[in-house]
């Protein structure tokens, strides 16, 4: 970790010093780094580790790029002129991350299920997991969609800003259902 926190140190400061080269380097540095861990975390313990390694890098994907799609709203803040495609592309990969992660997250669940193993004892932290952590970014990222379309970048990003709240409720929702055996929903 202390590798792609360099890595992303180096990334962060040679994009502010315009070495687009020097930064994108970086940025896969630390992407590849920390997709290494986050697999390398997924097989200790044992269990659906290829499933949980699959899971865990969709969960950095999606909150990868949600961050990111929330941090490029606020630069719109500041240079209004700016083209408007790049928060297209990153609201569109938050949507790919979403999709990839319900797919998962149906899989998981399918697997616990089928294995006897109880994802909770109640209902209310899947309901959680599902509708505050998958149906609510969602919804989001298509508002978010609609008022990049209009170029209303500020509402955009305000509405990225609750979808990454929401995101990053899911996620920890879903890794206290992994708790207690079951694969990660």
């Amino acid at each position: 970790m202390v590798a792609t926190a360099a890595a992303a140190y180096v990334g962060s400061t040679a994009w502010g010093l315009g070495l687009t080269r020097v930064g994108t380097g970086a940025l896969w540095a630390a992407a590849g780094l920390s997709g290494a861990w986050l697999i390398g975390v997924s097989f200790v313990g044992g269990g659906c580790s290829n499933f949980n390694a699959a899971s865990r890098g969709a969960s950095g994907f999606l909150m990868g790029t949600t961050l990111a799609a929330m941090l490029l709203g606020h630069q719109y803040l500041t240079t209004p002129t700016a083209a408007i495609e790049p928060l297209r592309r990153a609201i569109r990969l938050m949507g790919l991350g979403l999709g990839t992660r319900a797919i998962l997250a149906l899989a998981g669940l399918w697997l616990a299920t089928e294995g006897g193993a109880a994802t909770s004892p109640a209902w209310l932290y899947p309901a959680m997991r599902w509708g505050m952590g998958l149906a609510g970014p969602s919804s989001a990222a298509f508002l978010a969609w609609r008022t990049a379309e209009l170029r209303s970048t500020q509402s955009a990003t305000g509405v990225l800003y609750a979808a990454l709240g929401l995101v990053l409720f899911g996620e920890l929702v879903s890794l206290m259902l992994s708790r207690g055996g079951a694969p990660i929903l």
